[in-house]
């Protein structure tokens, strides 16, 4: 019993009636969320300058950093138990 060649699939269909339609939804999407996005979630400019300065960190080096006490690497600090 012979077996039928597989069906084959056209590129130019899918890119015409899957992959545009697909695509110019996406943007339209995204282009009415972003125009009926509620203000309170926005920031002015001021307030993220603001922000990124606390980010940073007003002091010299790695004084703001959460990871400041963080030894290099290579180096390991005892718990205080000798082995």
């Amino acid at each position: 019993m012979d077996t039928p060649p597989p069906k084959k699939f056209s590129q130019q269909r899918y890119w015409r009636f899957v992959f545009t339609p697909f695509l110019l939804f996406l943007i339209g999407f995204g282009i009415y969320i972003l125009f009926t996005m509620p203000d309170t979630h926005l920031i002015s400019t001021n307030d993220l300058k603001t922000q990124i300065g606390v980010l940073k960190g007003t002091g010299s080096g790695n004084n703001g950093n959460a990871f400041s006490n963080v030894g290099s690497p290579g180096s390991v600090r005892s718990s205080g138990t000798a082995s």
